[in-house]
């Protein structure tokens, strides 16, 4: 089974360095023996991306996550299942998936509380009262297809994933070269002639914010999926899926409600005493049983 190895600003392997558990996290962990012999059958992969952003905000891992046969169709077929937008907004019933502020073009902050009018027989008529600012939305931002990610950001390194993304489904994919995945997807999409768009999401505050929106922007209420997203624009407003082909060479699969006690964080030793020293992250996973290409008849 071929190793990844995490690769730095610096081009320094990963697997060269001293390394450091921390955090309460991987010392419950190793006190317990593991998640139940967890282990077992199990290979420990560091994470391969480029360096993102601030410290605090680089990308240490993507993850997927969602219903086992779901997550085999990902890593097997390379299946990239992206819904339209405007999906979402009618999940009303879901509130892990479901969103009423999906595809905002324009958020107002400062209208809160304005007062509404309507001109009528030359006089002014009092409506109502804006709660919540103003949203301003577009069909065409509606149409746009997304793949919604989970990145695991360096500032999440003591605290981990949010228990509330456990709803997502009962597994999880995590790609060890997050580069190449999305390299394979920006290839296809160009064979086919479609415009793809890859970036982390922005979560701004609807207490304050005022500017524009879009796919890459959602109110800070979602702020705890921490979102990456690859989107089709303008999209086609229905569903529509990427095949990639397989990806078991960069991506591993394993039981979503165990997450956090099979990532195990770890830091460099910094370069200087007032140089914060910063964190890596690997997991215990394992390869999908993906059948040799053509045995399924596919």
């Amino acid at each position: 089974m071929a190793r990844h190895v995490l690769h730095d600003g610096h081009g320094t392997l990963g697997d060269k360095r001293d390394r450091h558990r921390m955090g309460a996290h991987a010392v419950a962990r190793d006190a317990a023996g593991g998640v139940g012999g967890a282990r077992e059958n199990q290979t420990f992969e560091p994470m391969t991306t480029k360096a993102q952003g601030t410290p605090a905000n680089r990308i240490l891992a993507l993850f997927k996550f969602g219903q086992r046969k779901h997550m085999e169709e990902l890593v097997c077929d390379g299946h990239v299942f992206m819904r339209p937008l405007s999906d979402f907004i009618q999940l009303e019933s879901d509130q892990l998936r479901g969103d009423k502020d999906e595809a905002l073009t324009q958020f107002d902050a400062a209208a809160d509380g304005g007062k509404l009018a309507v001109k009528m027989h030359g006089e002014w008529a009092p409506v109502g009262t804006i709660t919540g600012g103003l949203k301003f939305s577009h069909p065409d931002t509606q149409r746009a297809n997304v793949f919604c990610m989970y990145a695991f950001r360096a500032s999440q390194a003591e605290t981990l994933i949010d228990s509330r993304n456990l709803g997502f489904g009962d597994s999880f994919v995590v790609f060890t070269n997050g580069d190449e995945f999305l390299r394979r997807a920006r290839a296809e999409a160009q064979r086919r002639n479609l415009e793809l768009e890859s970036g982390l999401v922005e979560y701004v505050d609807p207490r304050s914010y005022t500017g524009r929106m879009g796919v890459f922007r959602k109110l800070s209420t979602f702020a705890y999926q921490s979102e990456a997203r690859l989107a089709l624009l303008p999209g086609t407003g229905a569903p529509y899926s990427l095949r990639l082909g397989s990806l078991s060479d960069i991506a591993m699969i394993g039981n979503l409600s165990e997450i956090n006690l099979r990532i195990e964080i770890t830091r460099e030793e910094a370069s200087a005493s007032t140089q914060p020293s910063e964190p890596h992250l690997g997991i215990w996973a394992t390869t999908a049983g993906c059948a040799p290409a053509g045995e399924d008849g596919r």
